[in-house]
């Protein structure tokens, strides 16, 4: 239960420091603030791999970037988690969209 914790807390440490990179970013005009924030919640990830939220948040990253692929997948990885989720609805319009936009290509 404590490493479960920690993990989590480790999570919103990250997830406050990618906050802190991007105001940095715009700050310095120095960081690349979609590469430091999908780093955060890549790391997020690797620490809670159930933490739904960055699979979403990556999700939606990777749309702005164009790596559909990416997108979907984290997108699914999210709904897989979390059905119920209130940011669900907006997962499976996104994915349908995707998908549209794969089958255009």
């Amino acid at each position: 239960m404590l490493a479960k914790k920690l993990a989590l807390l480790l999570v919103l440490v990250l997830m406050a420091a990618s906050g802190w990179a991007q105001y940095q970013g715009r700050i310095e005009g120095k960081v690349n603030i979609a590469e430091a924030t999908l780093d955060s919640f890549t790391k997020c990830i690797a620490l809670k791999p159930d933490y739904a939220d960055a699979y979403y948040q990556l999700g939606t990253l990777y749309i702005g970037q164009n790596k559909v692929k990416e997108a979907v997948e984290n997108l699914e990885k999210f709904l897989a988690l979390a059905p119920g989720h209130e940011k669900a609805g907006m997962a499976k319009q996104l994915l349908v969209y995707l998908k549209k936009q794969v089958e255009m290509s």
